[in-house]
């Protein structure tokens, strides 16, 4: 199983980044691929619905998404 597991806290001490990293260890030492992306190591540009939001950055960190194993959604 990959994971992509983004952190998306800007702030430059983020408590939600430790978390982030702690889960992926876990999930590591359980023998899933994880892939942590950081969004504070991208300059990302706000979301206006223009053809400008896709950069070459927006599509690199589309493409690691994608590349994460699909999960089908738990029935209750």
């Amino acid at each position: 199983m990959k994971i992509a597991l983004i952190s998306a806290s800007l702030h430059p001490q983020s408590r939600s980044y430790v978390l982030a990293r702690h889960c992926s260890d876990i999930a590591s030492a359980r023998g899933a691929e994880v892939d942590l992306i950081d969004l504070r190591s991208y300059a990302l540009p706000l979301h206006t619905g223009t053809a400008e939001c896709k950069t070459p950055e927006v599509s690199a960190l589309t493409e690691r998404v994608r590349a994460a194993t699909s999960m089908t959604p738990m029935r209750r």
